[in-house]
């Protein structure tokens, strides 16, 4: 039997757009990206539009989906509850999930599910009978902004797109895009110790996070500091609801209801292709002074505001102010970002701009005109990154043992951890230390002990590595005669506090007050498998034997998520599944 064939498939699950790249094993070199879609014709694009239909009980997706149908956008941003939802695209989807009796996780999956299926089908075309018996890893974009809940969402979308928790690995996307652009400017631009601001911006999240860079050949770099991020919104989807109001005031409210969606779409589309990535080109006409018409069938012709035989006229400053607030946001966040940096002595050799938006030749211009002594890059193809996937995949690879060389592994030595992971624990009643709302009798050991202290095993902006898994110690203490099974149950919680509490709860007199700690995940622990005997018996004061039970939670922080091992008396027994 030969030696089975293995191919890593990177997905760039994007808000509007989305793309997908493939490399088999042993040839990083190699990648191929995907640029025939279904319903795209003989349209040659390395993007499909990240867009879903259920009209008529007909599902269909990407450049299926014609201009008339009731369409779910941006079902990405819905997997982050977080998330500011409260702008027009998101509203719509939202009420369409409730029409179709679908949640976020469901209908990404059904997105996802189209995309994994297309890949299979491209493999199958390209290498026939073989690519049936081929093993995919697949490595799946998320923002560096989301939760860890929305990761987990993320996740389950893709155990709904038919992949298995074996084959799947999850990337932040800026690490991603860093390691595919310092492979791109690196030969003439980059040197050993130079730090970097990466900046991500994304049709719906904007994320910054500094590199410095370790080594040259071959390539590692490490986070300097907490990245920068908006809980809210801060894409180029804001622009394009920003347009949308702006035909509307121009054509007016009633005009614009009048319009049939084939027309609103129309518009929205040359907006998209030919007016909001180009604005702010440097050319000899000055591209910023130029009108453009925008085609809006069926508008009703208004020459007091230049709208004439179905096409509305917007000036450049009425452009620039679409894009102001947007581009002020994203200003702000690097303008955090490089004081973070100033504050541990460090310089910014470049900011590098990737990303949809990131692509926008206005945004690069505002950042180069706000920050004259920074370079500001822009690589080639900066909104067209999932290739990098498939460097940063070998944690994932190495897990499943599906491939032990080719790709080239993880090239991130450390992160910064964006906020405080901990757990609960119940320690012995101190009455100079502990409320006396926290006391209670433990009859297995027959002692007062004091419950909702936390213990913090990884902190804020602390620097964290896939290399030094972070050990979590918990203690259970159990009966004898009610040892038969031992599976236990244990809460995980983080806070995004600079100095997280001591304690889960504050007191205050008879009010229980919120004190910042935020369930994270529930951890199921299996340890029916260790043999009594190793752990340590006692007898308490009524007479009654007890285990003493301690094991260990091995817990590993991966570019985009928290990955479980348990061990007991340094023993490895299998992972440990969660549940958010």
């Amino acid at each position: 039997m030969g030696k089975a064939i293995y191919a890593v498939v990177g997905i760039d699950f994007g808000t509007t757009y989305s793309g997908v790249a493939w490399a088999l094993e042993g040839n990083p070199e190699d990648i191929e990206i995907i640029s025939s879609w279904p319903g795209g014709g003989n349209r040659t694009t390395l993007k499909v539009p990240s867009v879903i239909s259920y009209e008529n009980k007909v599902s269909k997706w990407g450049y299926q989906v014609g201009p008339l149908s009731e369409v779910i956008r941006g079902s990405k941003l819905l997997l982050d509850e977080h998330q500011d939802q409260e702008y027009a695209p998101s509203l719509a989807s939202k009420s369409l999930l409730v029409k179709y009796g679908k949640d976020a996780v469901q209908v990404s999956g059904d997105y996802l599910k189209n995309l994994v299926v297309h890949v299979k089908a491209t493999l199958e075309r390209r290498f026939g009978e073989t690519a049936k018996s081929m093993e995919l890893i697949y490595v799946l974009t998320v923002p560096a902004v989301w939760s860890d809940k929305a990761k987990d969402a993320t996740l389950r979308a893709a155990f709904l797109a038919g992949v298995d928790s074996s084959q799947i690995s999850l990337v932040s996307e800026p690490e991603a895009a860093a390691l595919h652009s310092l492979r791109t400017i690196q030969p003439n631009s980059i040197s050993k110790e130079d730090v970097l601001i990466v900046c991500d911006a994304g049709g719906g999240t904007v994320d910054l996070i500094s590199y410095k860079v370790r080594d040259i050949a071959p390539l590692n770099i490490e986070e300097v500091t907490e990245g920068t991020g908006n809980g809210a919104v801060c894409g180029s989807l804001l622009l394009d609801e920003r347009f949308e109001r702006l035909l509307m005031r121009k054509v007016g409210l009633e005009n614009w209801q009048c319009l049939r969606t084939q027309s609103k779409e129309s518009a929205l589309s040359y907006w998209r292709d030919m007016v909001k990535p180009n604005f702010g080109e440097e050319s000899e006409c000055d591209y910023l002074d130029v009108d453009h018409f925008i085609p809006l069938p069926g508008a009703e012709s208004q020459p007091d505001k230049h709208i004439e035989d179905g096409f509305v006229q917007i000036d450049s400053d009425e452009i620039e102010e679409i894009f102001e607030p947007i581009v002020l946001k994203v200003e702000e966040l690097v303008r955090m970002q490089l004081e973070r940096v100033a504050d541990l002595g460090l310089k910014v050799k470049a900011i590098v701009l990737v990303g949809g938006f990131g692509s926008s030749r206005y945004l690069f211009q505002r950042l180069k005109t706000k920050n004259p002594s920074i370079p500001v890059m822009q690589p080639p193809n900066a909104c067209e990154v999932s290739n990098s996937l498939l460097s940063c995949s070998s944690n994932l690879m190495s897990g499943s043992g599906a491939v032990s060389r080719g790709l080239e592994g993880n090239r991130v030595e450390a992160r910064v951890s964006r906020r405080s992971y901990g757990v609960s624990a119940n320690k012995k009643f101190d009455q100079s230390r502990h409320a006396k709302h926290a006391k209670y009798w433990s009859h297995t050991e027959q002692e007062w002990f004091a419950r909702d202290n936390m213990t913090w095993y990884i902190k804020k902006s602390a620097r964290v590595s896939e290399h030094q898994p972070i050990k979590f110690d918990f203690y259970r203490t159990v009966f004898v005669n009610q040892a038969d099974e031992l599976r236990f149950t244990d809460e995980l919680f983080f806070c995004n506090d600079k100095s997280p509490p001591d304690i889960k709860f504050g007191y205050l007199t008879w009010m229980l007050i919120k004190s910042g700690v935020i369930p994270l995940c529930t951890l199921n622990s299996d340890l029916s498998k260790i043999p009594r005997q190793l752990f340590r018996k006692k007898t308490n004061l009524s007479g009654n034997e007890y285990y003493e039970i301690r094991y260990t939670l091995k817990v590993t922080p991966a570019s985009a998520s928290l990955l479980f091992d348990l061990e007991f008396n340094g023993v490895s027994y299998g992972s440990v599944s969660s549940r958010y």
